[in-house]
């Protein structure tokens, strides 16, 4: 299905993991796949190929576990559906609401604003980033793993189109886990949001206003346009032009 990703264990071994479509679940359903450093170089080579696997383990959630003695050839079967690969590779955006209501494994893709962006978290055998994401239904944190750190560079209040990023839930809580498939994409796109003003701030070096949770930066002169005398007025009513959290232009201000 993919490349695979090199990781590497607390005492210095390497292995990979990579994921696959399985005759034995009718290729209809995603494997996760760990496997010893010696067949890293075969799947890496072996995308969208065919793979014969003997002597392997699988777990109960579908997790395959190769071993040194495992044998892996080369085969050949009735090509994939690219509907079915699609599904795996490069599934349709969902809102951060929606993605919260599904189940851990699962792959969605997601069109968002960056909102943080940890420091590298590292310990002996793995490294990752927090980006904390928010759209309009709500936030939710995007895990980076090993190499793909370097490869997504995130900055804040940046839009972005993430694809391809796998569901995980722990104690209730869903997040999200990068893999080998997952891309990122700068969205240099203007949007509109509308929504009252549920605060402000009016101080000049961190002028902002609150609108459905989100914090937008905003200029002196958009500012009067809202609140020509600089004072908080409740019950306002705005349209923007944004571009991530900073706004473009203020379209209409209304008195609810």
């Amino acid at each position: 299905m993919e490349n695979t990703e090199i990781r590497q264990t607390g005492d210095g071994n390497t292995y990979g993991v990579t994921h696959v479509l399985a005759k034995t679940t009718n290729y209809m359903k995603l494997h996760e796949v760990h496997l010893p450093g010696k067949f890293t170089g075969k799947f890496s080579s072996s995308e969208r190929k065919f793979l014969f696997i003997k002597g392997y383990s699988q777990k109960e959630e579908g997790l395959i576990r190769i071993i040194d003695k495992s044998l892996v050839l080369d085969t050949q079967d009735n090509p994939i559906d690219s509907v079915v690969i699609k599904r795996f590779t490069n599934p349709p955006n969902q809102d951060i609401a929606v993605i919260k209501t599904k189940e851990k494994g699962e792959r969605v893709s997601v069109k968002a604003c960056v909102e943080k962006v940890s420091n590298i978290l590292e310990t002996p055998s793995s490294k990752r980033r927090i980006i904390k994401l928010r759209d309009s239904s709500g936030t939710i944190d995007l895990k980076v793993w090993g190499e793909m750190i370097h490869r997504l560079q995130f900055e804040e209040d940046q839009m972005v189109r993430i694809g391809c990023v796998t569901i995980d839930v722990f104690n209730n809580r869903a997040s999200l886990n990068s893999n080998p498939s997952t891309t990122l994409e700068i969205l240099n796109e203007e949007e509109e949001v509308e929504g009252l003003v549920d605060a402000a701030c009016f101080d000049q070096d961190e002028m902002s206003i609150l609108i459905r949770d989100t914090l937008f930066g905003i200029n002196t002169d958009q500012m009067e346009q809202i609140f020509p005398t600089m004072d908080f007025i409740q019950g306002l009513k705005v349209k923007l032009l944004t571009k991530g959290r900073t706004i473009i232009e203020v379209t209409e201000v209304q008195q609810e």
